[in-house]
């Protein structure tokens, strides 16, 4: 299969939030089994095993590597090989979607933003968990940093634009050094524009007769 099917199909395999969990476990984890997908993703085996199947068929998991065990064989996935090289760019999904249609858009956003939902009640959950002193070791170091914010239009493209500017920078840097101590951070930077215009402490929007009278 040609790269550049295999990374459409990749973007058909995102559409469903809970694969594109998957997928990010394993572009993490390098490989894992469905057992293990299922403990680290709140899963059950049986809903993994479902997924595994669609992302076997897109080929966007690699065959698995079976390995024997006392009383049945364990399978481990991983990303399949060509898709973990051509996604270390940071923008190779906007290359992707450049000829497609509004439609494969919205439905990939939409999954993405449930994806997001997935990770941060995760993230939730293992703060919740921290130690004190894992606390106070966050807040000493500012290791971490939730900032929300609505912006007026303006502001929100040069902000999306200074962003770009940063994730372009770090293209050609050596990103994937890794911290003996732990693993990578997990950094999520998203912009969702014009979804809160008509919240009720927002001033009321006029009619279009209003705006016609004006």
């Amino acid at each position: 299969m040609e790269l550049g099917q295999r990374l459409s199909n990749l973007v058909e395999a995102l559409g469903d939030a809970t694969r594109g969990a998957i997928l990010l476990e394993l572009a993490h984890q390098a490989e894992r089994t469905p057992t293990q997908l299922a403990r680290a993703l709140g899963l059950s085996a049986n809903n993994v095993y479902h997924h595994m199947r669609v992302l076997r068929r897109l080929e966007v998991v690699a065959p698995p590597r079976a390995v024997p065990g006392p009383t049945y064989v364990e399978k481990y996935y991983r990303l399949h090989p060509d898709l973990a090289r051509a996604t270390s760019d940071p923008f190779w999904l906007d290359q992707v979607l450049e000829g497609e249609q509004p439609d494969v858009h919205r439905r990939l956003m939409a999954a993405e933003l449930l994806l997001l939902a997935n990770l941060l009640r995760r993230a939730a959950a293992q703060t919740e968990a921290l130690t004190e002193d894992q606390v106070r070791e966050q807040r000493e170091h500012a290791l971490s940093m939730v900032s929300i914010a609505r912006l007026p239009r303006s502001p929100y493209l040069k902000r999306l634009e200074r962003m770009r500017a940063i994730v372009s920078a770090e293209r050609g840097e050596a990103l994937g050094a890794a911290d003996e101590r732990r693993g990578p951070d997990l950094v999520v930077m998203v912009g969702i524009p014009a979804l809160w215009h008509n919240e009720p402490d927002l001033p009321p929007s006029r009619s279009s007769d209003e705006r016609a009278d004006s």
